[in-house]
């Protein structure tokens, strides 16, 4: 019987240091706070501290492949955000937000990842592919979950959104040295 030994999957080059650095980064997001839901706030007023509630990157890992069944919308559909909240631009198709797909970036990221720990290259299209869905996740949506009451809640991005687009995105800066270091080697005799 053949051992299996851990360096027979991973070959430590530039390239499976920076993924560690990546996953590193990419479970650094998961502790952070990835949306803010703002409950009830109408303009003029206060903010009420219960009316506001923070989810963590590692909700976001557990719940969002289930997110394209419709949940995040279009933010007109919501309360005005508070002051020092910022929005951004809306991205979708009708009222339906794009950002219900985010969550299939970590697929493309991982498979990235797992191809550098083995000294391979990241592939540039699905890196690409990765970031751009990522890049999806950065807007103001209306979360409908059927536990705001009948109040329309908006949910705005948080620090993690903007680690875990750095992190998705590492493989794309991988795959795009490759092809400098390619290309440098081509050009030697």
């Amino acid at each position: 019987m053949r051992s299996v030994n851990l360096s027979d999957f991973l070959r430590l080059d530039w390239r499976s240091l920076i993924a560690v650095f990546s996953v590193g980064v990419w479970l650094y997001a998961l502790t952070q706070t990835a949306y803010v839901r703002v409950f009830e706030y109408f303009e003029g007023l206060p903010v009420d501290p219960r009316s506001i509630e923070r989810t963590s990157g590692f909700d976001c890992l557990l719940t969002g492949w289930i997110a394209p069944l419709g949940a995040l919308q279009s933010p007109e559909f919501g309360h005005p955000l508070p002051p020092g909240y910022r929005e951004p631009p809306f991205i979708g198709i009708g009222n339906w937000s794009l950002a219900n797909i985010a969550w299939y970036a970590n697929l493309f990221w991982g498979w990235n990842v797992l191809r550098c720990l083995q000294g391979q290259s990241a592939l540039v299209l699905p890196a690409l592919c990765g970031v751009l869905l990522s890049g999806t996740a950065w807007q103001t949506a209306y979360i409908s979950v059927f536990d705001d009451h009948g109040v329309a809640t908006r949910s705005s991005p948080g620090t993690a959104i903007y680690i875990w687009i750095f992190a998705v995105s590492v493989p794309l800066v991988i795959a795009a040295l490759d092809l400098v270091l390619l290309a440098k080697r081509g050009r030697q005799p």
